[in-house]
């Protein structure tokens, strides 16, 4: 081969070294941003570890317990057997902050038309509960009275319809919600949350709502009010790992995984054949210096 043809031989492989060192670097920073993608994944299957939901617990028909999710309806929306104290829950920021939420449209609609147990005659409870009323008991007896027009009307049936402890737990409930004030009873959008558990775990994890039980002999006066309680202190309430994430965390994670380790042998393929051609293309130019540098010798000696 002669001095100019080896010369652009030299070129053009020189060249090609240069492409596939550029190329070598882009695969690396490809192979980095997959480790980068593997930590978040490890990451984020780590979160999923640590997810938790909150369940409260229920008390079957035959008294066995056992523990349900927590959700705004099977908490707040309504008598359920399982759960016989009434909650509240609190909104703490924005335009509802400080309001209470234990009803769905139905309940308030109920509340609104007796919300007024003040207004209940002392000659209409002697007529209905045959007892003498004074001022130490005419307040009870005038949120039992109105509890119990609540109740029926919420129901949609006449108490003796009505089975006794979902009648009870109404009448009750009315009068916590007397003590409430003008935040006691507000509609809660149940549409879109009322079913959802991680609706109402996240909201508490993250301090944007508070749960309020009623305690029927707390309060200055010891005939009851609505007390802020804990998750972690509510006997009735519990904290157990989330099942249902920490399985679409495992599949996505395994998935993820395989697509990362895929990737990653394509990409020690691609630099091991870069690394082939590489030296191949060094071994070459290594040659061709050398008969370069032997014609240059030769030339000299030629014209010496």
């Amino acid at each position: 081969m002669g001095l100019a043809a080896t010369q652009v031989r030299l070129l053009q492989l020189t060249s090609r070294q240069h492409r596939i060192e550029y190329q070598a670097q882009r695969i690396q920073a490809q192979k980095l941003q997959l480790s980068n993608e593997s930590d978040k994944v490890y990451n984020e299957y780590m979160a999923a570890l640590d997810a938790k939901k909150v369940q409260f617990k229920y008390v079957e028909t035959n008294g066995t317990v056992s523990y349900k999710d927590a959700t705004f309806n099977t908490m707040f929306g309504g008598y359920n057997k399982g759960v016989q104290i009434p909650y509240a829950l609190e909104i703490l920021n924005g335009d509802d902050a400080g309001k209470f939420y234990v009803a769905n449209q139905t309940m308030k609609n109920a509340y609104d038309a007796n919300e007024n147990w003040a207004a209940v005659s002392d000659a209409d409870l002697k007529t209905k509960y045959n007892v003498t009323i004074d001022d130490n008991n005419r307040e009870e007896y005038q949120k039992k009275y109105m509890g119990e027009k609540f109740a029926e009307q919420y129901l949609g049936k006449a108490e003796a319809d009505c089975d006794v402890e979902e009648f009870s737990y109404y009448v009750n409930l009315y009068a916590a919600l007397t003590e409430s004030g003008a935040n006691g009873v507000k509609v809660f959008d149940t549409a879109n949350y009322g079913d959802d558990y991680e609706w109402l775990t996240n909201m508490l994890a993250n301090g944007e709502i508070l749960l309020h039980k009623y305690d029927a002999e707390a309060g200055d006066d010891g005939k009851g009010a609505w007390m802020e309680v804990a998750v972690s202190t509510d006997s009735m309430l519990q904290e157990v790992a989330d099942e249902k994430i920490l399985k679409k965390a495992e599949a996505k994670y395994e998935a993820e995984t395989s697509r990362i380790n895929r990737k990653d042998t394509q990409y020690d393929t691609l630099l091991s054949q870069t690394e082939t051609e590489r030296n191949a293309i060094k071994t070459e130019m290594d040659s061709l210096k050398q008969v370069r540098n032997d014609n240059i010798e030769k030339t000299f000696k030629l014209f010496s």
